[in-house]
């Protein structure tokens, strides 16, 4: 829509039908449309809300679109397959689970460098939750984020001035990593998912979930442990290989392997096999 004269029920089911975007976003947008038109009749702007009869999708029976997290390696052939203004969004997002809303409405004067724990200042206003909250900066983030900081910088400057990429700017640039968008599993890889992957990032690093939820900035745990965290990633093998040795148990285990050594199957000429005696 160019104009408000394009405004129209048609165009908006039309554009809802063609995209692929979740349903609960689809619905958001519509609520955010309708508001806006609303507006645009109380100010005598337009005469009529030609959305106000649009119905929402139904979402029962409608999964939430299945995310994955970025794995280490696919991170850096992301990173490595992007120019620098998409190279530090994506960081950023991957590193600190800043929303693409939160991201896209950065300021220079909203990261805290000068910090005993350097910090960015999600502001209120930018936040889903309306709440201000501080967001640790890793070394690693930190440092590319001063790289990338221009030398005329002012702290009313934004970030990302070239914006934060969209969905097929993305798109286009797993295209080019070699990464799928979507996995054998039917998991996509978007913008959200380098929230995944802090979530799983910080999973793996041994955080404790309670730590783990007040860095994802979510009121329930369950949301961190479970939606946030791509349990694909987490080494779940390797942490069962260093458990430590049950020596009590080895020792039991040892026992009996002798027994039976000792009073196991025999063989008789024919072939066939009898019955281990085992004693009591």
């Amino acid at each position: 829509w160019l104009r408000i004269g394009d405004i129209s029920a048609e165009s908006f089911i039309k554009w809802r039908s063609e995209t692929n975007l979740a349903v609960k976003t689809l619905n958001h947008y519509l609520s955010e449309a309708v508001t806006l038109v609303n507006w645009l009749v109380k100010t005598e702007t337009t005469m009529v809300n030609p959305l106000a009869q649009v119905a929402k999708l139904s979402t029962k029976g409608r999964e939430t679109r299945l995310r994955r997290a970025f794995s280490d390696i696919e991170l850096l052939e992301l990173l490595k397959a992007s120019p620098d203004y998409r190279y530090i969004a994506y960081l950023t997002a991957a590193r600190t689970g800043l929303r693409q809303g939160e991201l896209a409405k950065l300021k220079w004067g909203d990261i805290v460098f000068d910090s005993q724990t350097p910090h960015i200042l999600a502001r209120a206003s930018t936040t889903k939750n309306s709440k201000n909250s501080m967001v640790p900066l890793t070394k690693e983030l930190e440092q590319e984020l001063l790289k990338y900081r221009p030398d005329d910088w002012k702290p009313s400057h934004p970030v990302f001035p070239k914006g934060v990429p969209r969905a097929r700017t993305l798109q286009i640039d797993l295209k080019k990593a070699g990464i799928p968008y979507q996995d054998d599993m039917g998991r996509y890889a978007d913008f959200h998912s380098l929230r995944v992957t802090w979530g799983t990032y910080l999973q793996r690093n041994g955080i404790n979930s309670r730590t783990a939820m007040d860095l994802m900035r979510h009121s329930d745990r369950k949301l961190t442990d479970i939606i946030y965290t791509d349990s694909n990633l987490l080494q779940t093998g390797e942490v069962i290989r260093n458990l430590p040795d049950d020596k009590i148990l080895t020792e039991i285990l040892t026992e009996i392997s002798g027994k039976l050594g000792q009073n196991g199957s025999k063989s008789v000429k024919n072939g066939s096999v009898k019955k281990s005696e085992r004693t009591a």
